[in-house]
């Protein structure tokens, strides 16, 4: 069939009012979706949200993901943590095979960074070890370059200074936005690059989730 986000929409919803937290996910996943006409991150929030206190594990992961990472929600990595542990322990077949093993990952580089949570190597590891056991290959990256982990805490706060002054060059400054935004990018690409020869991931979710 031919994409249709406002017919997906209705259908979902219909769902949703019935309490459905596949609908209510589906639902999240449309507002995330920068394609979509309905690209709304609060609203996306919103609905991992109801349906992930209606226990989808999925929400729970993309729920967790808005908060370590600010998109719909107030930055909040405790919340994040939280929601972690909560879809890493799912019971579900599907999310134990598909989101436990990047719940687990993430877990793993907040206690390597000692945010949201106290600072535990030997916590980041075990769950690392675990992660890499289910197949994530990232957290089997993450675990080969042990030796290297005091550089992430560093490497996170230039990244998030960087995205700070561009939100701020694209709020109050739009008419120089194009040469500082190709700035600024040059500058995150290259310590992307730099997190990524560490394990991690440029696209912290499955895509199929």
């Amino acid at each position: 069939m031919p994409r249709d986000d406002a017919g997906a929409k209705m259908f979902f919803e219909r769902a949703a009012k019935q309490e459905n937290h596949f609908a209510e996910y589906a639902l999240g996943k449309l507002h995330a979706d920068e394609t979509s006409p309905f690209f709304d991150e609060t609203k996306a929030a919103d609905w991992f949200e109801r349906a992930a206190e209606h226990g989808n594990g999925f929400a729970k992961y993309r729920l967790a993901k808005c908060f370590l990472n600010g998109k719909g929600r107030a930055v909040d990595a405790g919340s994040a943590a939280r929601l972690f542990v909560e879809a890493a322990q799912a019971s579900d077949v599907s999310v134990r095979r598909f989101a436990a093993p990047w719940a687990k990952y993430q877990l793993g580089k907040l206690y390597i960074r000692g945010n949201g949570v106290p600072k535990d190597w030997a916590k980041a590891e075990e769950l690392l070890r675990s992660a890499a056991q289910d197949g994530n290959e990232f957290a089997q990256r993450l675990l080969q370059r042990r030796a290297q982990w005091h550089r992430l805490g560093p490497m996170d706060a230039a990244l998030g200074v960087i995205g700070s002054l561009c939100r701020m060059f694209e709020t109050s400054v739009p008419r120089i936005r194009p040469r500082c935004m190709y700035l600024d990018r040059k500058r995150r690409r290259e310590l992307e690059q730099k997190q990524r020869a560490l394990g991690h991931a440029e696209n912290d979710f499955e895509p199929q989730m």
